[in-house]
């Protein structure tokens, strides 16, 4: 049972939706047993609570479903979300953060690492990729970068059988995609990297970076394009490849990589948007 409080309405106008809803008469508020109404809420939703639903959090701090759109709105996945799990965790964290706190902080998931040796340290959580002839992820992402070192993070795909991957990340202060023969064993650049300023000119002390990006990985059903986006609108093509080029992924999700670098890799993933 949930209720729908009408602000502003005409009786006329309340009696045709009380009599669409099948809802009892009452002075202003609807009451119906088939509505799906999250008031915002910055607690996390109980396990109970989330049934078979993966769920993420709106800008607001409500939980909403992940998967169906959200109005424009934020839609942060949670880890549950990414149902196949870590691929080399290692010392990697992820963490489910509602919305709120004094600043009013979105709702998002986080990941974080700090390197424990050298060389490549890629921490990937996975989910089993789209079947359909054609797909596209997009993800908000909040790339914090420390002030020295090497560090990446981004949207990984991922055959699961030869466990080679495909990393498309923001690294230091540009996006670009590598490929991976295994989370420590870099095998090739994918194309040229296209430096922030590059995309959005006149980036610098007095016009700082946008605090997150918009990543796009898209299957046409011949290429798999890789762009991204200050604001959404806009988006600068990356790299595109063929679709089975060096792997034939049938995984998707989020991977940080430090690198050899014991600054503190942060990810914040504040929406996951799937088509």
């Amino acid at each position: 049972m949930a209720d729908i409080e009408i602000t502003s309405a005409d009786p006329a106008t309340l009696a045709g939706i009380r009599a669409a809803l099948g809802a009892p008469d009452a002075s202003r508020t609807l009451r119906f047993p088939d509505a799906e109404v999250a008031p915002p809420s910055p607690v996390l939703p109980g396990a109970a609570s989330r049934a078979s639903k993966v769920l993420g959090f709106t800008s607001a701090g409500a939980p909403e479903a992940t998967f169906g759109g959200g109005g424009g709105q934020l839609i942060a996945p949670l880890v549950a979300s990414f149902s196949t799990g870590w691929v080399n965790q290692g010392t990697a964290t992820a963490t489910d953060i509602a919305a709120g706190g004094v600043l009013g902080q979105q709702g998002h998931l986080r990941l974080v690492k700090s390197a424990v040796g050298s060389g490549e340290q890629v921490s990937g959580l996975f989910k089993p990729l789209s079947v359909s002839p054609t797909w596209s992820y997009t993800a908000v992402l909040s790339c914090r970068l420390p002030s020295t070192g090497n560090h990446c993070m981004g949207i990984a795909l991922r055959e699961s059988a030869s466990g080679k991957l495909i990393l498309y990340p923001m690294r230091n202060a540009a996006f670009f995609v590598m490929k991976f023969n295994s989370p420590t064993a870099w095998s090739a650049m994918g194309g040229a990297e296209k430096t922030m300023d590059a995309i959005l000119p006149g980036v610098g002390f007095t016009n700082p970076m946008p605090a997150q990006w918009v990543f796009r990985v898209t299957n046409n059903g011949t290429n798999i394009v890789f762009d991204v986006s200050p604001d959404g609108l806009v988006f600068t093509q990356i790299y595109s490849a063929a679709k089975a080029d060096f792997i034939t992924p049938n995984q998707v999700g989020l991977f940080i990589d430090p690198i050899n670098n014991a600054a503190m890799t942060d990810l914040r993933c504040l929406h996951w948007a799937e088509g």
